[in-house]
């Protein structure tokens, strides 16, 4: 009897140290917002307008060796229509309309309607 009773403790140790939710998956949310990035020119300015950007002033996220900014991060402040025109060096202007959303179930921000929009490459 000491030998199941010893048994039946070490089993509910077992159970006590399993997650309590067996079909959870963590949910892994990525990078809120839309990466805009120019390989083979330099991006002067990003300006960003309309509903889901309204007010949003893009960041810089990495520099060039001349300290230029290679890489900017839209953030986002409300699901809608993100415009977005990119100023490049020689002149030329890139432009588009992202749809955005509230992120997946607890993920923070919002994100491209589209999974292929979050990194935009200007051409």
């Amino acid at each position: 009897m000491a030998a199941l009773a010893g048994m039946f403790l070490a089993a509910l140790g077992v159970v006590a140290s399993m997650p309590s939710c067996f079909g959870c998956s963590s949910n892994t949310c990525g990078q809120a917002g839309i990466s805009i990035t120019a390989p083979t020119e330099q991006i002067i300015d990003v300006l960003v307008s309309d509903v889901a950007c309204n007010g949003v002033t893009p960041s810089c996220e990495a520099e060039g060796e001349a300290g230029t900014c290679t890489k900017y991060l839209v953030l986002p402040t409300a699901a809608g229509n993100c415009h977005i025109e990119v100023d490049l060096q020689k002149g030329t202007q890139f432009s588009t309309d992202i749809e955005v959303a509230a992120g997946p179930s607890g993920c923070p921000g919002f994100y491209p309607t589209i999974a292929g929009d979050s990194n935009i490459e200007v051409p």
